[in-house]
């Protein structure tokens, strides 16, 4: 393969463009990616666990939300 995945690509030679892409998160790891996806025109969803009864994931997507305006989108995980 002579292009490594890395490497950056121009938005006229992508196969799907970001504004066509949602990116599903559901943990600290995900935060840059929805930077990312917030940034060029995707969609981003975080999940939390619903049967945690501290409500931290849900407490840190509502931030995610809210005041960081990095996702559009919060559900339950299934």
């Amino acid at each position: 393969m002579s292009q490594d995945v890395n490497d950056h690509m121009d938005p006229e030679i992508r196969p799907i463009p970001f504004p066509h892409m949602i990116h599903i998160g559901d943990g600290p790891t995900d935060v840059p990616c929805f930077t990312f996806m917030h940034k060029n025109g995707g969609e981003a969803i975080a999940v939390y666990n619903p049967d945690d009864p501290a409500r931290a994931g849900f407490k840190k997507c509502y931030q995610l939300s809210a005041h960081a305006d990095r996702v559009k989108h919060i559900a339950p995980a299934d």
